[in-house]
This record gives C-alpha cells, sequence and structure tokens, in this order.
C-alpha cells in the first residue's frame, strides 16, 4: 500500500501495518450497523426524558395554581370543617412527588441534567457509530454473570470523547445564550426563541455527527493516526443539520411556549381543580414525550450505518409521533382555548384583580365588565328595569308596622333578573358544564335571579351544582353553609343535603365536616342519617347517647295568612320568612343570623348600583322559603325548622312606595315576629289587610 494512501475501510485500519517500536493494538470488532437493542433502548431513554422533562416543567408552573404560599401543603380554596369538592381533593402523595420536582432546581438541576444527558451521548455514540463501545460488559470464559465486569475499549479515549463533546456542546451554548431561568435547565426547557433555539439545535447536531459518526472527528480517537477526511466531516456536518432542523421543528410547532401564559388564562375559569389538572398534564405530558421522541427516531433515521429497516421503522415512528403531537396541540391553541372555555382578549380585560396565590380567588372575570361580556354572549338586558321591574319589600318589625325597601330588578352585577334571562344562563352553564371565563359571573347571577324570586332552593342548588362541577369554593362554601342551616327542611332542600353528603361529589376530610353534615341532617329531623354521621365523626359515647334519646328537632312549622290591599285580595305578592333566632345552629352563625336584618336593611349602600334600603340579592339568602299569593290573596309556608321568623312581603310591580317608609300606607293585623315550635308549629297571621293609594308614583 502507497505510504500516501487513506485506508479506504475498517478492514484495511485493521490489517495496517504497525510501525517499528510501537505496540500493536489488540485488533477491533467492527459492526456494519447499530444493533436493535441499542436503538430500542435509545428510543426508550428518548421517550422517558421527554416524560421527565415535562414533569419537571409542570410541577413548577402547576404547584403555584394548587398550593398556598404557606409553608406546609395547604391547598387553595379548600376550607377546614365543611365538605370538600372531589375537583378539589388533591391526591397527596401525588402532589408531594411534585413539590420535590419542583425543588430540583438551580445546582441540584445541573447533575441530574449532566447524568440524563451523559446516558443519551452514550446512547447516541452506539447508534451513530457502532464500532465504538464507550461501556460494556465482560464475561470471563468461566464464570457466571456476578462476575462479568464493565469494561470500555479505552477508558483515556472514551474519557476524551466525553470531555470534547460536552465542550462542543458548551460552546453552542455560549455563542446561543440560553434565555432559561437557569443553567441546570438549558437542556430541558422547550424553545423560548425561535432563532435562538433553532441555532442550538443544528448547532447540537453537527457536534453529535462530526463528533460520533464514523469517518469523523471520533476516528482520532479510534485509530490514533488516522487522518480526517474533510469532506466526511463536511457531510456529517451537514447530516447532523439535518437532524438538528429535523427535531427542532416539532418543539416549534407544537409545544407552547410558555406553560404559565396558559396557566394563567385558564385561571380565569376559576380555581385550579383536579379535572384541569388532569387535562393540562396529560396532554402536556403527551406532547413533551412526543417531540422528544420523535428528535430520537430522526437521530436513527440520520445515522449513517442504520440498516434500512431501522430508518424505516424509525420514520413511521417519527411521522406517527408528529401527527399524535399535531391532534394533542390542538389543545393549547388561542382557537381551541377561546371555543371551549370562552378565553378571550375581552374576557383577560374584565380581569378586576390579577391572579395571585395569595388570594385564590383572584384572576377570574368579575363585576361590571364580566356582566357586560355575559349579557353581550346571551343577549340578556344591562340595568333595564322595564323586563323585571323593581318593586318594594315590605320588612314586618316588632310591633306589626313594615319597613319598605327597594329591590331592583337586576342583579348584583347589572343584569337584567327576568325569567327569560334566567333560563339563558342556567342553559349556558349546563352548556359550558361550567367550564368557561363567564362562569362565575353566570353563577353569582343566577343565584341573585332566584333569590330575588325567594326561590331559597333553586339557589342553593345553583351552589350546589357549582360546587360540583366548576368549584368557587371560597365564594359558595360560606353561602351554601348559611343556607343549608337557615333554609326550610322540605324534600327538595333535603336532596342538596343528601348531594353535600355524597362522597361520589364530596369528601369530608375531618371529624369536623362528618359532624357538620350530622348536625345538618339532625336539624332537616332525619335522626338515623345524623347517628350515623356522627358515628363517623368518631363522636363520644356520651353525645351519641344523648343524640340517641332526643327527639327529631321540630321541622314542620307552617305560616299562613291572606294578603289584602285596599280591601282586595292580593294576589301575585311574594311572601317569605326570614329567621330571627334557630334552634340547634353553631355559634358563629347564630351571631351572624341576629346580625342579619342590617344586611337585608341595607342602611349603607353596597354598591354603586344599590343604594340606602336597596339591599343586594345576595341579603335575601337569609329567607328560609318563599311563595307567591293565590287569586284570593293567600299564602302558606311549610317544613319551618324551629327558631323565630320574620315575614316579608314583597308587593307588585305596580305598587311604588318611598322608602324606608311610606305614610301613605296603612297596615291593619301586622305580624310581628312569632315562633315555631313543638308546642306551637303552626303559625296564623289571618287577614294582613294594608291599604295603599297612591299606586303607580315613582319610588
Amino acid at each position: 500500500m502507497d505510504s500516501f494512501s487513506e485506508p479506504e475501510s475498517p478492514v484495511e485500519l485493521a490489517n495496517a501495518p504497525v510501525a517499528q517500536g510501537e505496540e500493536a493494538l489488540p485488533p477491533p470488532v467492527f459492526v456494519e450497523h447499530p444493533g436493535w437493542f441499542s436503538v430500542f433502548v435509545l428510543l426508550a431513554a428518548g421517550a422517558l426524558t421527554g416524560l421527565v422533562v415535562a414533569w419537571h416543567i409542570l410541577a413548577a408552573s402547576l404547584l403555584p395554581h394548587i398550593l398556598k404560599p404557606a409553608q406546609g401543603i395547604e391547598f387553595q380554596q379548600v376550607t377546614s370543617r365543611i365538605p370538600v369538592s372531589r375537583l378539589l381533593s388533591w391526591n397527596l402523595a401525588a402532589i408531594n412527588r411534585l413539590i420535590a420536582l419542583r425543588d430540583l432546581q438551580g445546582p441540584a438541576l445541573v447533575p441530574c441534567a449532566i447524568l440524563i444527558f451523559a446516558v443519551l451521548w452514550v446512547l447516541f455514540a452506539q447508534v451513530l457509530n457502532p464500532d465504538f463501545h464507550p461501556l460494556r460488559l465482560h464475561l470471563p470464559r468461566k464464570g457466571g454473570l456476578l462476575e462479568g465486569s464493565f469494561e470500555t475499549d479505552n477508558p483515556t479515549r472514551t474519557l476524551l470523547a466525553i470531555v470534547f463533546t460536552m465542550l462542543a456542546f458548551l460552546v453552542v451554548y455560549a455563542i446561543v445564550p440560553a434565555r432559561v431561568p437557569n443553567f441546570g435547565s438549558v437542556f430541558l426547557y422547550p424553545a423560548h426563541d425561535t432563532v435562538t433555539w433553532l441555532v442550538r439545535f443544528l448547532g447540537w447536531g453537527v457536534v453529535l455527527w462530526v463528533c460520533l459518526s464514523p469517518g469523523g472527528l471520533m476516528d482520532i480517537l479510534i485509530h490514533p493516526g488516522t487522518p480526517i477526511r474533510a469532506n466526511r466531516v463536511v457531510l456529517s456536518g451537514l447530516t447532523g443539520l439535518g437532524w438538528g432542523l429535523a427535531a427542532f421543528l416539532p418543539f416549534r410547532l407544537f409545544v407552547p411556549t410558555s406553560l404559565e401564559t396558559l396557566l394563567l388564562r385558564l385561571q380565569q375559569l376559576g380555581p385550579f381543580n383536579t379535572l384541569l389538572f388532569d387535562e393540562v398534564t396529560r396532554n402536556y405530558v403527551g406532547l413533551l414525550t412526543g417531540v422528544w421522541l420523535a428528535a430520537i427516531c430522526w437521530v436513527i433515521v440520520f445515522a449513517p450505518r442504520s440498516t434500512v429497516v431501522q430508518r424505516s421503522v424509525a420514520g413511521v415512528l417519527a411521522v406517527v409521533s408528529i401527527m399524535i403531537c399535531h391532534l394533542v396541540a390542538r389543545w393549547f391553541t388561542p382557537a381551541n382555548i377561546t371555543s371551549r372555555f370562552n378565553i378571550t382578549p375581552q374576557t383577560t380585560d374584565a380581569v378586576l384583580f390579577q391572579y395571585s396565590s395569595v388570594h385564590p380567588a383572584t384572576g377570574v372575570p368579575d363585576g361590571v365588565p364580566a356582566a357586560r361580556l355575559l349579557a353581550s354572549t346571551l343577549a340578556l338586558h344591562f340595568l333595564d328595569s322595564k323586563s323585571f321591574p323593581s318593586r318594594n319589600l315590605l320588612v314586618f318589625r316588632s310591633h306589626g308596622r313594615p319597613v319598605s325597601l327597594l329591590l331592583h330588578g337586576y342583579t348584583v352585577d347589572g343584569l337584567s333578573a327576568s325569567r327569560q334571562s334566567t333560563q339563558q344562563t342556567a342553559m349556558y352553564l349546563q352548556h359550558k358544564r361550567y367550564l368557561s371565563a363567564l362562569a362565575w359571573v353566570a353563577v353569582e347571577h343566577l343565584f341573585d335571579c332566584y333569590t330575588l324570586r325567594f326561590k331559597t332552593s333553586d339557589a342553593l342548588g345553583v351552589l350546589m351544582e357549582d360546587l360540583t362541577h366548576g368549584p368557587f369554593a371560597s365564594e359558595c362554601d360560606p353561602a351554601a353553609l348559611t343556607m343549608f342551616f337557615t333554609c326550610a327542611a322540605n324534600s327538595k332542600n333535603a336532596r342538596l343535603l343528601d348531594e353535600w353528603a355524597d362522597s361520589r361529589r364530596f369528601t369530608h376530610p375531618d371529624r369536623f365536616s362528618r359532624r357538620l353534615i350530622g348536625d345538618l341532617y339532625r336539624r332537616f329531623g332525619e335522626k338515623d342519617k345524623a347517628l350515623a354521621w356522627y358515628k363517623r365523626a368518631h363522636m363520644p359515647t356520651s353525645f351519641m347517647v344523648s343524640r340517641t334519646k332526643e327527639q327529631p328537632m321540630f321541622h314542620n312549622g307552617s305560616v299562613n295568612g291572606t294578603l289584602l290591599m285596599n280591601g282586595k285580595p292580593l294576589a301575585g305578592a311574594r311572601v317569605g320568612v326570614m329567621p330571627w333566632r334557630l334552634n340547634g345552629l353553631p355559634v358563629s352563625l347564630a351571631y351572624e343570623l341576629h346580625g342579619a336584618i342590617a344586611e337585608i336593611y341595607a342602611m349603607r349602600p353596597s354598591s354603586p348600583i344599590f343604594g340606602s334600603f336597596q339591599p343586594g340579592p345576595f341579603a335575601l339568602r337569609w329567607i328560609s322559603e318563599g311563595t307567591v299569593t293565590d287569586g284570593a290573596g293567600r299564602f302558606n309556608l311549610t317544613d319551618l325548622t324551629e327558631g323565630q321568623y320574620r315575614l316579608l312581603v314583597e308587593l307588585p310591580a305596580n305598587f311604588h312606595l318611598n322608602i324606608p317608609f311610606d305614610r301613605n300606607l296603612g297596615v291593619e293585623n301586622g305580624v310581628a315576629p312569632f315562633v315555631l315550635r313543638y308546642n306551637s308549629p303552626t303559625h296564623g297571621c289571618g287577614s294582613i289587610r294594608l291599604t295603599y293609594t297612591q299606586m303607580g308614583s315613582p319610588h
């Protein structure tokens, strides 16, 4: 062979003469193609790396939307001592794993990243250059597997290859600085800048192929003294550029640029719950795992010694992964977010207070701006008193003389409380399954529509539906607790209480929440259910004995009477009763109930659209039960529990009284606060005779 000729094949290199005085190297074993085992291990390692990276990103991004910023684990929107919606019942073990991943930051993340990519480098080397064996198992001729040992072709050569490749990676990093939080996440996080990451992927592809491909720089270490052919280096570099572009495109096209921006938009739906958590994590983990798998598949496709079958299998797998990523990525697109959740730039502008984990109820469209958006979406009337006119509310006091208040025909955000508005809002929430940026303002509006009609059971049902499907727990839990302790013990409210006690919808994590359900069943007169819940709460024996011996709490009270206006039956007037004192209330709620009359009087304006003596609809949640007088002016309220009550009467819309008192209103046989209990189960109001002469005048 000519001394100036270059070896043409690995066989010639193996048979090349050894110079005098040099130690002969052991004959290398040349492998034409990478083994299937190496290919499968590389694919599995790539998918696993994408999985780990995805969960690390999710841990850092999701936890601020789930946990309060406290020392221990304290979940947002979860209140102790009351039932918790299943959508807010988090898996504590999973949350602890996320916390461990989130805390893996800074210096702790660097060795993990180096370890992951060192393993990937070894697998890349096995596939790109099958002749190179960075690590292999050596088994002796005699002995078992336990007597074997790991060894390399040449430790110095392997170390130099690793150092050289890592230095090349660092050069790419130095030339193209990262826009990511810290050094440890340089190779982990997806693209934040298109040009930056495109150059980075292209640079890494050139480094891998030039260093590891046969005929490239690796030949210096494998066969010392072998000259490097420029055309092979250029070809390897071009191949690496092709891989870099093929690997970059799925990241650029499918992976969301900023997961935190997406989560802030989803925060408009309300508290981050397990349903959203499952959807976000499932799609994001699948997406990032898919793009990583596609990138590894392109390694096999572009590897110089891969067989046709290996390239075909890897290419098909890459295409399938990209197609699946394309389908999954639709979930993150603005078009899908808008069509499914009604999250638009307009709803973003309607967020009165930007989200803060310190105040979990923030980040949701609310107030008049959100109400205007709901009105435009459902064609509702805003600040319109024609479709549902304002009415006067008479609250009878201790001497039988009433206070005249004004109830506007719109809800707290200014939307008309007409029957059509009520129906459209209820259908909207059912259609959207409470997954809408306008869900909270819709729930608030629907609740107010029912309280303005004294329909306590329907208003309580709105709270239960919200807590089940889209829990605004910090707002709905206190209202539900109040209404369950003050509402009538009728069959409809009893079914709602059964829902609150249903373990398929709510969890009862502590003995206080279980005792609460027992206390409510006791108030409803269902003694057996109450005892069962007290037992689940592990109440003391003395407590159980006393509850077993007592008779069921009184819950069959009724109030009846007739309303007359100017000597004629007053038909179509709403009549309700509001408790003043009730038996069986928690101490804190008893004090709150005693001062509820001040909330009804509303002597101080509660908002710009409700003035003095103009109570907002939310204040009417204290009404236990309501009804409408028939053609003869008669009314009858039933299923009231033991306590002292006031009578409230809402006049038809054609009466316009001055507030808070009107001298033109005459009252005979006014109703003072009355008591219902076992020895006085019914209160007959008789004929309440009202006289008024100036009908139709302005308020």
